[in-house]
């Protein structure tokens, strides 16, 4: 029994000390971070509501990212899932609903939701212009509509005072979004990157490649000089980690969290972070 016990101390003490050895201290990079709050600021408020997008411009983030869908008279709405019954009070798919049915809605769900019991849906104009009110970038994540359709909202997103940054997973949706408005800058979504996706995106004019930041980016990153491809990473909510990214060549962060505000994390802070960025690194490992 006491030779258990000696075990498992030693195991813990060797974790504690691992992460202390094996990983730098915190990158003293020079350059700000440029935070991109993920569907908002979502880890105070609820996801994709104009609260959301108020708290991020309020607290300083670069950017701000959310995702649309169109309803079914073609309005460009604001909801992360194709379908309203995880955030409303409402049930059934976004692309079925008029505008007016999906304004009737009420959000129920997500951070917050105490403080903020009112919101509604917004639509993409209602985004933009928080975003555009209060500087910040926005990148606006594409998840459906017809060719017709995004090619329409390419036009609009060009005209716009501040042109956004369109994402997507669909490399299809943004081939159509550059059609239309060469000068849009777009990013291709990545969850597993191939050996095919750089080709894809330079053959397509894309600008950049928004990684999923819980893997290895390491070599990713490194594919990516010697061409005119951005590096993006979402969603690191980890200051060390977005820091440790940032040294590898990654220019843009989505986060859940004001990582800007947290530059000189304490003692005991830097080592959760270490934890946190060592387990992530482990999770890569084991998803490979």
């Amino acid at each position: 029994m006491k030779k258990a016990i000696c075990i498992v101390l030693a195991v813990l003490l060797l974790a504690a000390v691992l992460p202390l050895v094996l990983l730098p201290g915190m990158p003293q990079n020079a350059e700000p971070l440029l935070v991109v709050g993920h569907r908002g600021y979502s880890g105070k408020a609820p996801e994709n509501t104009l609260a959301a997008f108020r708290l991020a411009g309020e607290h300083g983030f670069w950017g701000c990212e959310f995702d649309i869908y169109p309803s079914a008279d073609g309005h460009w709405v604001v909801m992360h899932d194709k379908t309203l019954d995880r955030m409303t009070d409402g049930t059934g798919k976004i692309t079925e609903k008029t505008l007016a049915e999906l304004k009737e809605l009420h959000i129920t769900a997500g951070n917050g939701i105490e403080t903020y019991p009112d919101e509604r849906i917004p639509t993409l104009e209602e985004a933009l212009e928080i975003c555009e009110q209060a500087g910040m970038r926005a990148f606006v994540e594409l998840k459906g509509g017809t060719t017709e359709q995004v090619a329409e909202l390419a036009k609009f997103l060009s005209s716009r005072p501040a042109a956004p940054v369109v994402i997507s997973f669909d490399l299809l949706l943004l081939q159509t979004i550059k059609q239309t408005a060469p000068q849009l800058q777009t990013y291709l979504l990545i969850q597993h990157f191939t050996n095919g996706d750089l080709e894809r995106c330079l053959e397509s004019e894309i600008g950049g490649i928004d990684f999923n930041y819980q893997r290895n980016l390491k070599k990713q990153i490194a594919e990516l000089e010697g061409t005119d491809l951005q590096s993006a990473a979402w969603t690191v909510n980890s200051l060390y980690a977005a820091r440790m990214l940032q040294k590898q060549g990654v220019g843009v962060f989505t986060s859940n969290e004001a990582l800007h505000e947290e530059e000189t994390p304490a003692l005991f802070g830097l080592l959760i972070q270490k934890y946190l960025y060592t387990a992530s690194l482990i999770r890569a490992w084991a998803a490979h």
